[in-house]
């Protein structure tokens, strides 16, 4: 494992990485000028290397496109809001070498003070950015066109979310509840939808898979890396499918209920400190819905409603 970074002639570098590929090249980068890099696919497509392309659909990177080739896969993209581009650069090749940083695959990135780190084997980084080459090519290219979702709030009227909760399980059959929630962006009201009670629902869709692989850190390698990451994709999907199958409604967010405070409160008797862990948004959702709910304001019906 180890890394290097370069602040000159960094389309050299790039091009250069590039062409030592085996198998497969995945790259995520906003603006990419096809003069300068169609010579490098057209090598890679001769190899036989599976090329993968996200970038943003706009009249810049319409005036250089990129080559179509039967190995490259192209993935135009349109943001969420006109304001709000998709501007990832990182490109990771045969899922061992993670290129990132500031530089643009555009002609004008040269003349600007830009940087990228090229970094070799650190697969526990890699996997964060597999997941989000493949969570942005999965939603805004295959599931945008399902989207948006117009539910206003009927208190304020503005646009909601909706919100899925797993209960802490109890008993002998692990009996717990499932709840969905609907929480508007402006003011965090919030109005239970759906409930449906379930058994053992946490080892069948919340246990974590990825403990059956070695994590022990001289041993985690590319094998081990991708393993965990097709569990943890398929147990997203998992998730996904039972609230889809269960309850009916277009799901935004998935958390779950979490004691923070878990050994000062049973020990000492303090009073509890929940938060909603959140562990899985939708992309078109993910600058809207923070990854914790604290216990003021924003859930205080939710866990009171937990606690009954």
């Amino acid at each position: 494992m180890y890394s290097v970074a370069h602040f000159e002639d960094i389309s050299y570098h790039i091009r250069r990485t590039l062409l030592s590929a085996k198998y497969s090249v995945k790259i995520c980068v906003a603006w990419i000028n096809g003069n300068i890099y169609n010579t490098i696919f057209q090598e890679l497509n001769a190899r036989g290397v599976n090329i993968e392309i996200i970038y943003n659909d706009d009249y810049i990177n319409a005036k250089t496109p990129i080559i179509k080739l039967d190995k490259i896969l192209l993935f135009p993209v349109l943001p969420r809001l006109r304001s709000a581009l998709m501007h990832d650069k990182f490109c990771i090749i045969d899922d061992e070498i993670l290129i990132t940083g500031s530089f643009n695959w555009s002609i004008n990135a040269r003349n600007s003070f830009e940087n990228i780190v090229i970094i070799y084997q650190d697969y526990k980084l890699i996997k964060q950015f597999l997941h989000e080459f493949e969570d942005l090519k999965n939603h805004f290219y295959y599931v945008q066109q399902n989207i948006p979702y117009k539910q206003k709030c009927t208190q304020c009227n503005s646009n909601t979310y909706n919100l899925g909760i797993f209960r802490e399980e109890e008993g002998k059959y692990s009996d717990s509840v499932v709840q969905i929630w609907q929480i508007c962006y402006a003011n965090q009201h919030t109005k239970l939808i759906s409930e449906q009670d379930e058994q053992f629902i946490h080892s069948w869709l919340l246990e974590n898979d990825t403990d059956d692989f070695n994590d022990d850190e001289n041993e985690y390698n590319k094998e081990i890396m991708l393993a965990e990451l097709n569990s943890e994709r398929k147990k997203t999907i998992e998730i996904q499918n039972y609230f889809n199958s269960s309850h009916n409604v277009p799901m935004h967010a998935i958390g779950q209920k979490i004691l923070t405070n878990s050994t000062q409160h049973y020990k000492w008797n303090e009073a509890p400190d929940w938060e909603i862990k959140i562990i899985w948004r939708d992309m078109y959702f993910r600058k809207i819905i923070p990854s914790e709910l604290y216990n003021d304001e924003q859930i205080e019906n939710i866990i009171e409603n937990y606690n009954y």
